[in-house]
């Protein structure tokens, strides 16, 4: 998947979530947007390394596919 259209979709998985407001949105980089799912946001330990991140981008087909694989399976190994 390109980081664009991932970035794309987490963007309007954030605002169905009601996460973050759509003006602040729209100033936040691709690049940020996607690494805000790759940290805890209790203690900001990284799920994934940079290098592994590349990967990941390029081997999902969706923002539900990045998140399962960037935070949820990663929980476990962190504790929460």
């Amino acid at each position: 998947m390109k980081e664009s259209a991932l970035a794309k979709q987490l963007r309007a998985r954030l605002l169905r979530q009601k996460l973050i407001p759509a003006r602040l949105l729209a100033r936040v980089s691709d690049r940020d947007v996607i690494l805000s799912y790759t940290k805890c946001c209790e203690c900001g330990a990284k799920f994934i390394d940079n290098a592994q991140l590349e990967t990941v981008i390029e081997q999902v087909e969706s923002a539900k596919d990045f998140v399962g694989l960037c935070c949820h399976g990663n929980k476990t190994q962190h504790g929460n």
